[in-house]
């Protein structure tokens, strides 16, 4: 036996057959979040139709607020907001910043019907940003 490892009891030990069967179940999200997203992919999410409501997070992964913002987001478009995210790394996909002139981020814009309604700059408290969403 090793001298960093000493155990009392063999390893065998840990894998005994469970007293409790564990059911897992899997149901379908009402949201999706297309996270590293290209320009094919934003065409169809974003202007490919459909009444859903879309937030498209422009980002950095050298940018902090962005880090900070992405969870926030990813949180808020769950099933009781009905509303899609899709995150453009703006560094991968400058065309896309340029097109909607993405000048700081975190950028955000909100789309409905594949059209642009709303959008915000930088880091913004929870509140505002359902607020945000619930103008989709």
């Amino acid at each position: 036996m090793s001298r960093f490892f000493r155990s009392a009891r063999p390893l065998t030990s840990f894998a005994g057959p469970s007293t409790s069967a564990r059911t897992f179940h899997s149901t379908r999200i009402a949201r999706e979040h297309y996270l590293d997203a290209d320009a094919a992919t934003f065409k169809k999410v974003v202007q490919g139709g459909g009444d859903k409501p879309v937030l498209v997070q422009f980002t950095a992964s050298w940018c902090q607020p962005c880090k900070m913002l992405g969870p926030i987001l990813q949180r808020l478009t769950g099933p009781q907001s009905g509303a899609d995210l899709v995150v453009i790394d703006v560094d991968h996909h400058g065309d896309l910043a340029g097109e909607y002139r993405v000048t700081a981020v975190p950028f955000v814009v909100g789309f409905k019907n594949g059209k642009q309604v709303d959008k915000f700059i930088g880091m913004q408290p929870e509140a505002k940003i359902k607020e945000f969403i619930s103008k989709l």
